[in-house]
């Protein structure tokens, strides 16, 4: 349905297919090399997915769900080796793309209280994140 965020789900999700084996990879499974910082950018990148289905007014508990979808992927994404291999299995930005694209097909203007949860729970992740690279820093 939105072709620009399918782009950017298979940008950072399985841009890149590994010979042999068909398996794919994207960009957040590259970032996810640099520690801490990298899982910092591919989080703020999957958060412009998120900002999307807050102007299509998408639901509290889908919005949760992509949350969720976006948190499995940063923490785990922290654990040295373990992290690396999740970024290639585990593809929350494609699914939180089919996740938009289900509630999609019915789109409505976001209201201004879905815009301070949003701006609320956007706010501690990207706390959270400042607080990791504060401390893999010092």
């Amino acid at each position: 349905m939105n072709k620009d965020l399918d782009k950017l789900a298979q940008l950072l999700d399985s841009k890149i297919k590994i010979p042999f084996i068909n398996m794919r990879f994207g960009l957040d499974a590259i970032l996810g090399l640099i520690p801490g910082v990298g899982d910092a950018i591919s989080t703020a990148l999957s958060s412009y997915i998120f900002v999307r289905a807050i102007e299509m007014n998408c639901p509290k508990i889908i919005l949760l769900r992509m949350l969720l979808n976006m948190a499995i992927d940063f923490f785990i994404g922290l654990v040295p080796f373990l992290g690396d291999i999740a970024d290639v299995v585990w593809k929350s930005n494609l699914k939180n793309v089919e996740l938009l694209n289900q509630y999609g097909k019915n789109p409505k203007k976001a209201t201004q209280g879905t815009w301070l949860i949003a701006a609320l729970i956007g706010t501690a992740i990207i706390g959270f994140n400042v607080w990791i690279i504060s401390l893999i820093f010092s």
